[in-house]
């Protein structure tokens, strides 16, 4: 899986490869060596046999979804292949969360959230506006806390209980 380049292409990146004191090749194109090192784990563990690719498999599928991993910080799946190999290519400041676990995390925040009153949820949104509930064990909580700017007393969406003739004066309508 790769996308052939025209001789112009090559040449461009060449020139600038050697503008930059020819680097490794590491240095000089991070991703497309992160990339190189998914598909190498993956072709090496389908030789040996770790890596299943019959017809109802589709690890090939689930080996290409890592190419998005270089871009988050929070990686979720209920796929179990992702759940065993994620440590083999993510940095140490990014987390896995397994997809059931996340869904149900926040089906309890849905419910939670129902289970307010109209004013009170008005107040919570007033307050702390987009961010999570306190619920313990939360997972969405825990990663808002650890990725997230942290909550502060004006966080919340100061919009709440305003008129609407006081919000279209601000806004400009």
């Amino acid at each position: 899986m790769y996308i052939p380049l025209s001789a112009g292409e090559t040449a461009t990146l060449k020139a600038k490869w050697e503008a930059e004191g020819r680097p490794d090749f590491k240095q000089f194109a991070q991703y497309a060596n992160y990339c190189g090192r998914v598909f190498a784990l993956y072709f090496l563990g389908v030789t040996a046999g770790l890596v299943l690719t019959g017809k109802k498999h589709k690890t090939l599928i689930d080996i290409v979804y890592f190419h998005y991993l270089p871009f988050v910080q929070i990686f979720c799946s209920g796929d179990k292949f992702h759940r065993d190999h994620f440590h083999y290519f993510a940095r140490e400041d990014q987390r896995f969360i397994w997809g059931p676990n996340l869904k149900e995390d926040l089906k309890q925040i849905v419910a939670y959230r129902k289970s307010l009153c109209r004013e009170d949820r008005l107040k919570y949104d007033k307050e702390l506006g987009s961010y999570p509930h306190f619920l313990l064990n939360s997972v969405t909580r825990e990663m808002w806390e650890r990725y997230c700017r942290p909550w502060t007393p004006v966080s919340g969406n100061r919009a709440i209980g305003k008129s609407d003739e006081f919000l279209s004066q601000k806004s400009g309508c």
